[in-house]
């Protein structure tokens, strides 16, 4: 292990049960009373998977398919008002909908990736231009670098150059782009299926954060990092596949293992209130019997079970999670193996 990083692990001290679990099908779900009741806000026949949701400056929230359904209700949704109505965005030469992932670029425009290619909008999504994507690639992820590039994931990185039509092939081909994020810096950061990459050229060139784990005192680096996040605080939030959540703190080269692992090792996604307060997708393992929110209010000592989803019986996972500036929850649900 590099000498540069090092781990620390944290032990969780409790975990309470306040939950509410229910049977349903690949919707959008939101509660405004902090979990105590929770509404199917955007459902319908032949919906598909969510496997990205997202909220932007101006409060819309965008919801996209990642198309593993067929039917007319595929697409991209947005809505202004906290859920209550939603909207078809009606984006030309798209093709086959099939969405994986949001971004935003420095202005506030936002961006939105996947099978049916790379588009963004700069009007709250009323209207969408296309970007075209790299040749024979399957944007999985995307991010904008501080100076404009854009980057995206799929069997290793892309850079695309501001006011450039030029795709270049940076690294890491050889592993799974899970996720891309950029801290307050401009910093960017990759989640692979071995650990934590990171940027600091606005993607060009990539180094290892060493983010790994103990097993039975042997360390392990080829860690599955499923997604990233980054608090108010320029933390860096890493939800992994085996060994729950971990943080590399602001101007700090050592990742914190958080005793959350010990009981749930899964973790899909983690997300922030403006309060601070911490929202992840766990489950048990193995094999996996249910999906959980649920929620820290001091930096992840203690959790609370928000909401559960059978998902032994109901193949459903929580894919993302966003809350707005109101502390409305907003989770999206896919497949668990999504």
């Amino acid at each position: 292990m590099n000498a540069k990083f090092k781990l620390i692990k944290i032990v969780v001290v409790a975990i309470l049960f306040f939950t509410v679990t229910i049977k349903c099908q690949y919707n959008i779900l939101l509660t405004t009373n902090g979990g105590k009741t929770w509404v199917n806000c955007l459902k319908g026949n032949n919906l598909g998977v969510f496997d990205a949701l997202t909220i932007n400056k101006s409060g819309y929230v965008f919801a996209a398919n990642a198309g593993y359904s067929s039917g007319e209700h595929l697409g991209l949704y947005r809505s202004s008002d906290s859920g209550k109505l939603w909207t078809i965005c009606r984006i030309k030469d798209a093709g086959n909908i099939d969405f994986r992932a949001f971004s935003f670029d420095s202005k506030g425009n936002i961006y939105v990736a996947g099978g049916s290619g790379i588009f963004f909008s700069k009007d709250n999504g009323s209207t969408w231009i296309k970007i075209e994507k790299p040749k024979n690639i399957f944007p999985q992820v995307i991010a904008i670098s501080k100076n404009g590039n854009i980057i995206a994931g799929s069997d290793g990185i892309y850079v695309k150059k501001n006011n450039s039509d030029i795709w270049r092939k940076v690294g890491l081909g050889n592993l799974n782009i899970n996720d891309i994020k950029k801290d307050l810096n401009g910093i960017l950061y990759a989640a692979t299926n071995k650990g934590v990459y990171l940027s600091k050229d606005n993607g060009y060139s990539w180094k290892d954060t060493y983010l790994g784990h103990y097993v039975n005192g042997v360390w392990l680096n080829d860690l599955w990092v499923n997604s990233l996040t980054v608090d108010k605080r320029n933390n860096v939030w890493a939800a992994t596949e085996e060994a729950g959540i971990f943080c590399l703190k602001n101007n700090y080269t050592q990742w914190t293992q958080n005793g959350i692992a010990n009981n749930f090792k899964i973790v899909r996604c983690i997300s922030f209130d403006n309060n601070g307060n911490i929202f992840i997708s766990a489950a048990n393992c193995c094999p996996v019997e249910s999906f959980f929110l649920l929620k820290s209010s001091d930096n992840g000592k203690s959790w609370i079970k928000l909401y559960s989803i059978d998902s032994k019986h109901n193949s459903t996972a929580i894919s993302k999670i966003s809350v707005n500036k109101d502390g409305y929850i907003f989770i999206g649900l896919t497949a668990v193996g999504g």
